[in-house]
């Protein structure tokens, strides 16, 4: 999608769509794993087809509009039909890989990731080098000039949309795989080793986009990375009985409260850091800068705000502006690189 200058914000519900796919068929179907992960590629590549269909007659910050409208949506979805998607506790039971007799269990899950990861990234790499990315990048540079040469832009940008919903698969592997079924239920650091599956995307984009592993794509996978444990602890300080009840062993239920607050007062600062070290890189200019900074004195005083009150007061509001800090701060990115200054 990035290499056809085209801006999506809509990528997390792509991810859901596969992830729900995947377990729905593997616990209710009782599909096997390796069908099942070939029935949530079709599935999310089609619902992408779809989405560029009904988004792409929009351009710029319309188009991130309706794909982050989309995104949501799933999100709403996904939460009130608790009876397939389980809701805010997921689905269990999801079967573990295997070929033949040899099951793919602990820690073997985490090498398959690995493999699968970073044949995405090499696939990623290598499509900017092919014919059909020489024409994507033509597409983003001037579609007038590409379609004045046979290249149809429509055409493309769907493609592009479908094959990146596509690759989203190896986030939700990672997520279907270490996170829900080697971490979630075993330690209490699930949330953080987990993270990894959502800040996997802006790499892929990344290399997708350049063709090669830059700083600049790091720092983007680190800022997700330690966002995730923050904003996820806030979430679980809401639902600490119900995740006690399901013998989950999230940060709440194994330390407690006070200690669950301090962490996350910890975790805003290391975000923070971490949003303007990218800053200082260079690969971002003075818009960025700025919004990272306000920003994440804002994260860092709702975390501030948490700690200082008693029991669960504020983790509501710290979950809700969480939401929107890596929002805005991914949409500043996006303003800082189009903006002449």
């Amino acid at each position: 999608v990035g290499m056809t200058g085209l801006v999506s914000l809509g990528h997390a519900g792509l991810f859901a769509v596969g992830a729900y796919t995947s377990a729905l068929l593997g616990t209710r179907l009782e599909v096997s794993f390796w069908l099942s992960a070939v029935a949530a590629i079709v599935v999310t590549g089609a619902v992408g087809s779809v989405l560029a269909l009904a988004a792409l007659r929009a351009r710029g910050i319309y188009l991130a509009m309706v794909t982050i409208a989309f995104g949501i949506i799933v999100e709403q979805v996904a939460l009130d039909q608790d009876e397939f998607t389980g809701g805010f506790m997921g689905i269990s039971g999801i079967p573990y890989p295997s070929i033949g007799d040899f099951t793919f269990s602990a820690p073997y899950r985490l090498y398959l990731i690995v493999v699968l990861a970073g044949l995405c990234l090499w696939l990623s790499g290598n499509l900017q080098r092919s014919r059909w990315g020489r024409g994507l990048l033509a597409v983003r540079e001037s579609w007038v000039a590409a379609e004045s040469l046979g290249v149809s832009r429509y055409r493309m940008e769907t493609m592009a949309f479908t094959l990146s919903a596509a690759l989203t698969l190896g986030a939700t592997l990672f997520y279907a795989l270490v996170y829900t079924k080697g971490l979630k239920r075993t330690t209490p650091q699930n949330i953080v080793i987990g993270g990894a599956a959502g800040a996997i995307p802006p790499m892929v984009g990344w290399v997708a986009v350049t063709g090669h592993l830059g700083l600049p794509a790091l720092y983007m996978f680190a800022i997700v990375f330690f966002w995730t444990p923050p904003h996820f602890w806030a979430l679980s300080l809401l639902l600490k009985d119900d995740y006690a009840r399901a013998g989950i062993p999230m940060l709440p239920v194994v330390a407690g409260i006070d200690k669950t607050k301090k962490t996350i007062f910890l975790y805003t600062w290391l975000v923070t850091a971490l949003t303007m070290m990218f800053s200082a890189s260079g690969s971002v200019g003075w818009i960025y800068s700025a919004a990272s900074f306000i920003l994440g004195t804002m994260f860092i005083w709702y975390a501030w705000r948490l700690l200082r009150r008693p029991e669960i007061e504020g983790a509501k509001a710290l979950y809700l502006y969480s939401l929107l800090y890596l929002a805005l701060l991914f949409l500043m990115i996006m303003v800082d690189s189009t903006v002449p200054i």
